[in-house]
């Protein structure tokens, strides 16, 4: 046992700096870390993968922050890092309350932060509110248009509360930027009011789209930092890379430098050319090819492979602690006493009753205010753990019911003791009635794993999205990240058949009289 323990120990070290080093690529290890909360897969062009290195994020956000970080360095008199951390944008805010992050950085809007009570940062870019139409001769909404017209847009921003008090039938996108453009293509909506970066990089590409000449209205960018000396730095960083000209030569080469945005800071002599958006539209307006999607399959091997190993390694720790807790509960919903069966029978139907999402919301997010703050992984198996513990109690105490009080009875004749009863009787019928659906469970746990990115821990489904985002291959991805889910899920149907097969091989059962 000795030897396989010194073995497994440092193999686990491995597993686990192989799962947790995405966190840490972007920061240096002399450095003072700046962790930079941001979603990449909101995409282009704030911060998204690299279609050529999908382990590495890039973005005009990225640039930015990069130059805030050496700012920051100076400031400080030491070498600042940034440290990635990824999140879900409508919660990044929360990320830095909860001490997750030093600065969220992801196209927040001013008056959506304002209304949240978060301590900002100086803006540093305006964003316009822009119409992409069909290019049909689609006219323009304007005020007495836009009631009941159905316009897509992204949920929780500025051009959503435009829409609402205008009247307009809002349909909102969660999955995806492009998703907003496909939609408006194929007719589900009228039109979509987005910020003008997003309408340049989603909208503008796709042929049978146009972007309207005039802008509807405008949004301030800013970020969000804690309350202490440390973001009063951060802060006056990001104004010293709007002061240096840094901001307006890293919008110019993205494309992005607007009038309103040249108000914001100081606009060099010479500027780049826009050499980011034309790569981007090159890469996007040429059509796809086998040899360059097989290529783009290649390249996201590693973050695939990445993602799977978080995905599996995360659903197997929260099956054990299903099982572990259901089992407790089970022998509680079966026991003389009603305190117990009511707790149990309590417990059961709270957790089967709401969803997992606000659950594992309230632990990572909610706990904290309570003086209780979990690391992400831990919040993500306490969160699984808790929500299926529910089911395997039900599957285990049905699993117990199902034994014929004949057996036991017989059993009880034959001299055996209670426990030689419950280990060799009751215990392998119990497990062999519980063990099919126990495996359903678990293969709904691995797709629901796909939560976990909530508690900011990049799984399969989340690098899906970062990768889909990025290359706009929705469909190819989509396909390939299905097969991995089924053939992750396989060997444990196929471990669970033999299991319940070598616990049947005595026992003559309706299957075997077929």
């Amino acid at each position: 046992m000795r030897p396989l323990m010194g073995r497994a120990f440092p193999v686990a070290i491995r597993v686990a700096a192989f799962l947790l080093a995405p966190a840490f690529l972007c920061a240096r290890a002399d450095a003072r870390p700046l962790r930079w909360a941001v979603d990449p897969t909101g995409g282009a062009p704030y911060a998204f993968a690299d279609p050529d290195h999908p382990e590495s994020i890039i973005g005009f956000e990225v640039e930015l922050v990069e130059r805030i970080a050496e700012h920051l360095g100076q400031r400080l008199h030491e070498p600042v890092g940034v440290e990635v951390v990824r999140g879900d944008y409508a919660r990044l805010a929360g990320l830095v309350d909860r001490g997750d992050a030093d600065l969220a950085l992801n196209g927040l809007e001013e008056k959506a932060m304002a209304r949240l009570g978060a301590r900002t940062t100086p803006p540093y870019y305006v964003a316009a509110e822009v119409w992409t139409l069909r290019a049909d001769g689609s006219p323009v909404p304007d005020a007495r248009t836009l009631p009941g017209l159905s316009v897509g847009t992204i949920p929780g921003t500025f051009a959503e509360s435009l829409l609402r008090e205008g009247g307009a039938e809002v349909k909102t996108y969660d999955g995806g930027q492009g998703e907003i453009f496909d939609d408006l293509l194929l007719g589900r909506s009228a039109a979509a009011l987005i910020d003008e970066p997003v309408a340049r990089y989603y909208g503008a590409v796709r042929q049978g789209l146009r972007l309207a000449p005039s802008t509807f209205a405008t949004t301030r960018y800013v970020g969000v930092v804690r309350g202490d000396a440390f973001a009063d730095a951060i802060s006056a960083s990001v104004s010293d890379v709007l002061v240096s000209g840094e901001a307006a030569s890293i919008f110019s080469r993205w494309g992005l430098l607007s009038k309103d945005t040249r108000a914001l800071c100081t606009v060099p002599v010479s500027l780049p050319e826009p050499s980011a958006l034309a790569r981007w539209d090159e890469a996007h307006r040429a059509p796809s090819t086998a040899i360059t999607l097989t290529t783009m399959l290649v390249r996201a091997a590693p973050t695939l492979a990445r993602a799977l190993g978080t995905t599996v390694f995360i659903s197997l720790m929260s099956m054990v602690g299903a099982v572990a807790l259901g089992s407790l509960l089970a022998v509680a919903s079966l026991a003389r006493s009603r305190v117990l069966r009511f707790a149990s029978r309590a417990y059961v139907e709270v957790f089967r009753g709401t969803p997992l999402f606000i659950q594992l919301t309230v632990i990572y997010f909610g706990l904290p205010q309570l003086g209780l703050t979990l690391a992400p992984f831990t919040a993500g198996v306490l969160g699984l753990s808790l929500n299926y513990a529910a089911s395997e109690s039900e599957n285990i105490r049905s699993g117990f019911l199902g034994v014929p009080a004949g057996l036991v009875e017989a059993a009880r004749v034959l001299g055996l003791s209670r426990r030689a009863t419950l280990r060799h009787l009751i215990a392998p019928l119990a497990l062999r009635g519980a063990l099919p659906p126990m495996t359903n469970d678990f293969l709904a746990l691995l797709k629901d794993s796909a939560l976990v990115s909530i508690v900011t821990v990049t799984e399969l489904t989340r690098a899906y999205m970062t990768l889909a985002t990025a290359t706009g291959a929705f469909l190819e991805m989509g396909i390939v990240i299905a097969a991995i889910y089924l053939l992750a899920g396989l060997p444990f149907v196929v471990l669970a058949r033999r299991l319940e097969s070598s616990l049947g091989k005595r026992m003559r059962t309706l299957g075997d009289s077929r």
